[in-house]
């Protein structure tokens, strides 16, 4: 899901890639916020934020191959209304 501040969040899965070049991505893409990692059996799932009035996933493309990543998945994510309902509506089932 991307924030309440209308960012997108994108969800990459990549091979390859070590925590150090994870960690300096936004020296080199700053238009993106790293979110999170998470490692399984070789395969490393990012989330980046990043606002809606500026993509930065061909910079990140060029940063993943630069540093030697396979890219197996990209995937932008932006909140629309219905989200937003959905989430307002299950906030308030929880509270009853």
């Amino acid at each position: 899901m991307s924030s309440s501040k209308g960012n997108v969040l994108l969800h990459m899965d990549v091979k390859g890639a070590t925590k150090d070049s994870v960690e300096h991505i936004q020296a080199k893409v700053p238009a993106v916020k790293f979110v999170s990692i998470d490692e399984t059996d070789g395969l490393q799932s990012l989330q980046f934020e990043y606002g809606k009035d500026k993509d930065p996933r061909e910079d990140l493309f060029k940063y993943a191959i630069k540093n030697k990543w396979t890219i197996l998945k990209m995937n932008p994510h932006t909140t629309n209304l219905e989200d937003i309902f959905r989430n307002l509506t299950m906030e308030d089932n929880t509270d009853a």
